[in-house]
């Protein structure tokens, strides 16, 4: 679930107002990606919330095409960090979501850290996993049988 540069491509996102140095913090965050400028014509306003002032830079992060890779382990709590906040738009962002992303098919499995507090951005997330769920089934029902339990993943296998 990563953003790749491609003219031809889109997605559905929403607007994050930041600081000029937040914006470094976020890159150094974001070390593994490339800032990408977005120009005002190409962004089309969805519904309601923060849009872009005229003298405002829009940035996306990007993988670069070389580090692609299905070789990441994708977990559970990063899911339901991005459903649960699609959710909350509300309209179809959820559908455009799951429609943008074209690794879905291949997602082998993944693993379901709900319960491990290890980031406690994720924390409160946990109390919507049917919610989550149930937006998995409506938009990718395959997704779910993908999922490894967590009994079956070592608690510190993002540690290493």
């Amino acid at each position: 679930m990563a953003v790749v540069e491609d003219e031809d491509a889109w997605c559905n996102g929403l607007l994050v107002e930041v600081s000029a140095s937040d914006v470094l913090r976020l890159d150094l965050r974001e070390k593994g990606y490339i800032r990408i400028r977005i120009e005002r014509e190409q962004i089309q306003y969805l519904g309601g919330g923060l849009r872009a002032g005229v003298d405002d830079e829009v940035w996306v992060y990007a993988m670069r095409s070389s580090d692609i890779s299905m070789d990441y382990c994708l977990i559970q709590s990063y899911i339901d960090l991005v459903i649960a906040g699609l959710i909350d738009i509300g309209g179809d962002a959820v559908r455009l979501f799951f429609e943008s992303c074209d690794c879905w098919d291949e997602i082998e499995d993944y693993f379901d850290d709900r319960g491990w507090l290890w980031w406690e951005r994720f924390h409160n997330e946990n109390d919507r996993a049917s919610e989550i769920d149930e937006q998995i089934r409506i938009n990718y029902a395959g997704l779910l049988d993908r999922r490894v339990d967590r009994s079956l993943v070592r608690k510190d296998f993002l540690k290493e």
